[in-house]
């Protein structure tokens, strides 16, 4: 999987099929938790692993992701928890 971000906001992910990158993903009408959608917000950092994309932009707090799900949770900044299960 190839994971890119922009500072227009958007997440994509592409995956490798014979020589040729598939887009599998991308994070436009993404919502959070509680259906909520997702202020628009230039992406400053990103990383990811198990299917959470975790991504930093000018809001205080880190979000994740679960691209498969096409949801966000937020990761509190100030306490560094970020259990998607918990939140």
């Amino acid at each position: 999987m190839l994971y890119s971000v922009s500072e227009d906001g958007v997440i994509k992910i592409f995956q490798l099929r014979e020589k040729t990158l598939h887009k599998v993903f991308a994070s436009e009408n993404i919502t959070t938790k509680t259906g909520s959608a997702l202020p628009w917000r230039p992406i400053k950092s990103m990383v990811a692993a198990n299917n959470v994309v975790y991504f930093g932009d000018d809001g205080m707090n880190v979000k994740a992701l679960d691209w498969k799900l096409g949801e966000v949770f937020y990761c509190y900044s100030s306490v560094l928890i970020c259990n998607m299960h918990l939140l």
